[in-house]
Parts: C-alpha cells; sequence; structure tokens
C-alpha cells in the first residue's frame, strides 16, 4: 500500500490545551533524509537519494499537529479527542 502525504478523511480538531481553537491549525509531516557525513567533522558529503516521508510503525504518516493560539502540540488522534469531546460553536 503506497504512503501518501495527503490528509487523512475529514475530521474537526480542537485544541485539548486552549479549547478556544477549532479552526486554524499547523500540520508538521516528518521526512527522512539520507545523508552521508565526514566522521571527523560532520559536514555533510552527499544527499543519498530524495527526501523520504517519514512512517510509524502502523505504516501512517508521522504526524503533528500544532495549535497557533497556544503553541499546543500533540498527535492528531487528541487533537479528534477533543472535538469529539467538545460541542461545536
Amino acid at each position: 500500500m503506497p504512503i501518501s502525504d495527503q490528509p487523512q478523511p475529514a475530521q474537526p480538531y480542537a485544541c485539548p490545551n486552549c479549547r478556544g481553537n477549532r479552526a486554524r491549525f499547523d500540520l508538521i509531516r516528518y521526512y527522512a533524509e539520507a545523508v552521508d557525513k565526514d566522521p571527523a567533522t560532520g559536514e555533510i558529503r552527499a544527499v543519498l537519494g530524495e527526501p523520504t516521508l517519514d512512517i510509524d510503525r502502523t505504516g501512517a504518516p508521522r504526524l503533528i499537529v500544532r495549535c497557533p493560539r497556544c503553541g499546543f502540540e500533540g498527535p492528531e488522534s487528541m487533537f479528534i479527542a477533543q472535538a469529539r469531546r467538545q460541542p461545536p460553536y
């Protein structure tokens, strides 16, 4: 099954920290890049291939959600669970 950096099916979010934000979020995806470094200086000598989407042990892309209102960061599941607990406006 190919890995995609496209968003999962639409789910409402709510910030579990400030609880006031339900609309604006930063989605942070992680990419891995293989490099060859000089062992003495730490300088990157070569980039080996293209960056690839980093995946977790379940095969899903690693995604962190950040609330720009309060700065709280956490897994997407926390923001979805808060939206389910908290009624809409």
